[in-house]
């Protein structure tokens, strides 16, 4: 009976050891953001503890993530690293799946969208001022058109995301820009077709979109959100 006590004990003094310490809430952002894999059963024990240790209290590192996705650090992120540690931070406010999250990337889609509009208006004009030819070697028009492009890349990460959660809060945002956004109206399509095909709002102005000429791709997917009714 000693010995079986003995033994007990020194399992309940190891056992703790066998869990690796979870760093410090920035470093364990940047440990799940640069995750080869992912966050799966491919992503080691150590990753697998960090995010589960994550998601049970994802306040202390929620700044951390939320500021990868300031305009200012989008407009920083020049190298393709970067960019996907600000694409993952992305996924990762969605995973924790609370309605905080959600709300703050809600807003920084408006953001996003105020940046890009004026980010176009501008590119518009030098293309037009400086002529197609000169524009594409002036370094300046270039730069615009990345910082646009790299918009354009976590906008289309934030609407994924969403659509896999089948959350319709950015209806709103959205239909407004259905006309106006051609860089982005096919997404916004498939968007309602995952997470609104039968709200009647968004039925109605996407029937009137299919009675106006448009391009083809748009009237192909506009049929198919109406056909799998």
């Amino acid at each position: 009976m000693r010995t079986h006590v003995i033994v007990i004990m020194g399992l309940l003094f190891v056992a703790p050891l066998s869990r690796a310490a979870v760093p410090p809430p920035e470093q364990a952002v940047e440990q799940l953001l640069h995750a080869s894999h992912g966050i799966n059963e491919l992503s080691g024990k150590e990753i697998l503890e960090t995010w589960e240790e994550v998601r049970r209290n994802p306040k202390p590192y929620l700044p951390f993530l939320r500021a990868r996705l300031t305009l200012e650090s989008i407009e920083a992120a020049k190298e393709p690293e970067r960019l996907r540690d600000i694409l993952g931070a992305t996924g990762l406010l969605l995973r924790l799946g609370g309605n905080e999250e959600r709300e703050y990337l809600a807003a920084r889609l408006k953001e996003l969208h105020r940046k890009r509009d004026e980010l176009s208006a501008q590119v518009k004009v030098r293309a037009h001022s400086l002529g197609a030819s000169i524009a594409r070697d002036d370094e300046s028009f270039r730069t615009q058109v990345w910082h646009r492009g790299r918009l354009i890349q976590v906008e289309n990460a934030i609407l994924r995301g969403f659509a896999e959660e089948r959350d319709s809060r950015l209806r709103d945002t959205l239909l407004p820009r259905l006309e106006q956004d051609a860089d982005m109206r096919d997404r916004y399509i498939e968007y309602f077709e995952v997470t609104a095909r039968q709200d009647p709002v968004v039925r109605a102005r996407l029937k009137k979109m299919l009675a106006a000429p448009g391009s083809p791709v748009t009237e192909k997917r506009l049929r198919r959100f109406f056909e799998a009714n």
